[in-house]
């Protein structure tokens, strides 16, 4: 792409077709205008740190602790700060703008330090232009370019296009089961669990992982309309591998593979800027440019084993427990001692609230969210 800027712009276009709040400026001193606050949350970490003073969404599985019979940590939803965050932070009615100020390319060879000059002197440049139209630095989140797209900004697009498609997604790979290949870009899955999270009415076509903890502080605007995408499949896994703009296909196509192999996952996805048109043998492709987004979805079959239904059992547990993040204690503890005698300690609490049943999650997640609203 020509235009780094041009080409995410192009990508946002078509993802404000299907988010709320989410618009294109046509103006030189920014470039989108935000009103949906988990959008801003999902893109408030890639912005510079001399812009704003906005500390950035704490990651709701952070805190943890091991159980009994468990092989991997399980959060513990009471420590997680989300509430005093959104409590804090997030607050639908006031805009938010992204303004992208690209530096150009630096020579190869240039030091870390020769980028973050020039990186500085745009975000300074971007700053005063603004704070001339009276836009509190709160209210700025001023994100860096060297040239191309990079490969955090393209992870953060496509996981919002998976999600208006229905998907429920992962960036951060919290439940890898035992055996699994390392670490992939982008996870994401359907299945009964999350269908019956869409037909609450408590999140729109998909959502990310992450907004799971917030669904209770958010305008109905932005979480929770029936579902917009009609989707027959129930259950489904995807994995991609993704790449910022100036990097190859057959390079992301390399790495995906390794988690293809792992037998878990239905569709694999390249996910490049810049590739429009392209094929990939093996793979679907997930790409854009200023024209906008360009899906090709992965027509391969591709073999998967028990590891499948491993993965999806971890996913919905981390669903379940991103939900459980943003109740107060009281309702934690009362869930949790329904229909037991008691609850003595921490381990104890956490373990009930891991063996709670999917729909007393979405019971109380939906009288919370009626509470708030």
């Amino acid at each position: 792409m020509e235009d780094p800027v041009e080409g995410i712009k192009g990508a946002c276009r078509d993802l404000s077709e299907s988010i709320s709040g989410l618009e294109v400026a046509d103006r030189a001193e920014y470039d989108l205008r935000i009103s949906n606050p988990m959008l801003a949350l999902w893109l408030q970490p890639l912005s510079r740190e001399s812009a704003n003073d906005v500390p950035n969404p704490p990651n709701p599985f952070d805190s943890q602790t091991s159980l009994l019979g468990e092989s991997s940590p399980v959060p513990t939803p009471w420590l997680a700060p989300t509430r005093e965050y959104a409590d804090r932070y997030l607050d639908p009615y006031n805009k938010v703008v992204v303004a992208f100020a690209d530096y150009g390319e630096v020579s190869t060879g240039a030091s870390a330090s020769t980028h973050e000059r020039r990186a500085d002197r745009q975000t300074e440049q971007k700053q005063e232009a603004l704070s001339e139209l009276g836009i509190d630095p709160e209210r700025q989140l001023i994100i860096t370019l060297d040239g191309r797209v990079r490969e955090s900004i393209t992870h953060r697009l496509a996981a919002y296009h998976l999600k208006t498609h229905g998907w429920f997604v992962s960036t951060d790979f919290q439940y890898l089961p035992p055996g699994g290949p390392g670490a992939p870009d982008i996870v994401a899955w359907k299945s009964p669990f999350t269908t019956a999270i869409k037909e609450a009415g408590l999140v729109r076509n998909g959502a990310l992982l992450e907004e799971l903890a917030y669904l209770h502080h958010l305008d109905r605007e932005f979480s929770g309309k029936a579902p917009a995408v009609s989707d027959d499949v129930t259950t489904k896994t995807l994995v991609a591998e993704v790449k910022g703009e100036k990097r190859s296909l057959g390079e992301a196509h390399t790495q995906l593979q390794k988690y293809i192999r792992w037998n878990a996952f239905d569709s694999g996805y390249c996910v490049v800027p810049g590739y429009r048109g392209h094929e990939q043998s093996g793979a679907g492709i997930l790409t854009f440019d200023a024209r906008g987004i360009d899906f090709i979805p992965d027509q391969n079959t591709h073999y998967v084993s028990e590891q499948r239904q491993c993965f999806l059992e971890y996913m919905n547990t981390a669903a379940r427990q991103a939900l459980l993040c943003g109740l107060p204690f009281p309702d934690l503890v009362e869930l949790a001692t329904s229909g037991v005698n008691g609850i003595d300690t921490p381990h104890e609490l956490a373990m009930q609230l891991r063996s709670l049943n999917s729909e007393s999650i979405i019971d109380a997640v939906l009288a919370q969210v009626e509470r708030n609203h």
